[in-house]
């Protein structure tokens, strides 16, 4: 609730710094963090016309909370934090360009050095920004820009501890070189991602041509091309982990579509302001087209409270179950179970799982398959036991529940000992002498 503001407020000061005008800033904040794409309106559609829009379900204005600012608000305070910092460090560093002032550098330097620190997926984003813009500039000027230079070197300085800890970490521990590898964030199809920026993003384009066009532009209206153009091209970049570079594209999209209307406003000539119907008709149209999916959004964040489980409200039973682990078993011990409560049993039950989470699990793609085998079959003689005693596990986390076991009966096998019950869970523990 306290990042909330802090967003809005930083927000404002971005766009206020591209449009003196205030009713032009008001119109550009609300488009920052309300406008959205068509994820909603497909939704709707898909509801009436199943068949033809199918394939487009999951566009990312529905489940990309990075992507999109009112998502971003609704859902994450680290990326919220993450977003503040990122702008304040393009806003600090236009700043002290412009103004050559230390003072700027050092803020921005500042701010990378928290950001860096927390959330390294920015990294790549905001600093060949940075580089770029000042690249742009001296080709721009057709000289070497030394203060330019030495901000950018100042900014990176700055936060260098943040770096150097981010490289030592992942070349000092194979755990970090896993989870970065399993850490698989792939963009959708370019057609997904079109539709799900939608209309800003159309807007947004007509604003970058509208800029490249006039060449009378300043540096600063510069700086929204260089970051669309790089920003863009990074979540499509060939690395597994692409969508996480899409924090802070919508910003720049949203404020590029500002442009983009007053482009479209100049080439039809609208200098009358429009009637009350006219008015209406508009408002009631951007309503519905650019920020549909924003109210699906607040439908869907009802669903944990219609149909509460695991995932969203931890049950008394679970509970207890976990933390008769934590209280009566060996801090080595392993345990074996599926989703969710392989993710809960780690941080309730102070216990090690044979799959968690699907990133901090060594090889979880292949343990997810052997989990499933393990669950769904039961065949008398299928080396059950051997894979338990292979792989170290010790208990069996077992939801009476059903969630994800299949047919497996752990009551009909010999090697399993029932150690602990409540009305939901029953845990076994694996007799390793057993037959």
């Amino acid at each position: 609730m306290a990042l909330i503001p802090l967003l809005i407020i930083v927000l404002y000061y971005l766009v206020a710094y591209f449009f003196s005008n205030i009713k032009t800033r008001m119109l550009a904040i609300l488009f920052v963090v309300f406008a959205s794409g068509l994820g909603g309106i497909l939704m709707i559609a898909r509801l009436v016309l199943y068949p033809l829009f199918s394939g487009w379900l999951s566009l990312m204005d529905l489940w990309a909370a990075d992507g999109f600012i009112f998502f971003t608000l609704f859902h994450s305070p680290h990326f919220m934090l993450a977003l503040s910092l990122m702008l304040l460090i393009f806003l600090w560093t236009i700043l002290a360009l412009e103004k050559k002032q230390w003072r700027y550098s050092i803020y921005s330097g500042l701010a990378a050095l928290i950001l860096f620190q927390f959330h390294p997926y920015d990294i790549p984003t905001t600093v060949l920004v940075m580089v770029g813009f000042v690249l742009l500039l001296m080709a721009k000027n057709k000289k070497i820009n030394w203060f330019n230079i030495k901000h950018c070197l100042l900014v990176l300085l700055i936060s260098s501890p943040a770096l150097i800890y981010h490289l030592w970490t992942y070349r000092a521990f194979w755990l970090k070189q896993i989870i970065s590898a399993q850490n698989d964030c792939f963009t959708p199809a370019l057609g997904k991602t079109i539709l799900s920026y939608g209309c800003p993003l159309v807007l947004g384009l007509i604003g970058l041509v509208y800029i490249l066009k006039y060449k009378t532009f300043k540096d600063k209206e510069m700086f929204l091309v260089v970051w669309l153009i790089i920003q863009g091209a990074l979540i499509y970049f060939p690395f597994n982990m692409q969508r996480r570079f899409i924090l802070g594209l919508q910003v720049v999209i949203n404020i590029l579509a500002i442009f983009g209307l007053i482009y479209l406003k100049n080439i039809f000539k609208i200098k009358r302001p429009l009637s009350s119907g006219q008015t209406a008709i508009l408002i009631a149209g951007a309503l519905i087209v650019l920020t549909g999916s924003n109210y699906l959004i607040l439908i869907m964040s009802f669903y944990p409270i219609i149909n509460p489980g695991p995932i969203y409200y931890l049950e008394n039973s679970r509970l207890e179950a976990m933390q008769w682990l934590k209280n009566n078993t060996s801090p080595k011990s392993v345990v074996l179970s599926s989703c969710p409560n392989c993710n809960l049993i780690p941080a309730f039950g102070l216990r090690r799982v044979y799959l968690g989470h699907w990133d901090f699990t060594v090889n979880s793609k292949q343990k997810l398959a052997l989990l499933n085998y393990f669950f769904q079959k039961n065949n008398p003689n299928d080396g059950r036991k051997n894979f338990l005693l292979k792989n170290n596990i010790n208990y069996i986390f077992y939801s009476k529940k059903g969630e994800g076991f299949g047919p497996f009966n752990p009551n009909t096998k010999s090697y399993l000992k029932e150690v602990y019950q409540n009305p939901d869970i029953t845990i076994y523990q694996v007799n390793q002498h057993a037959r």
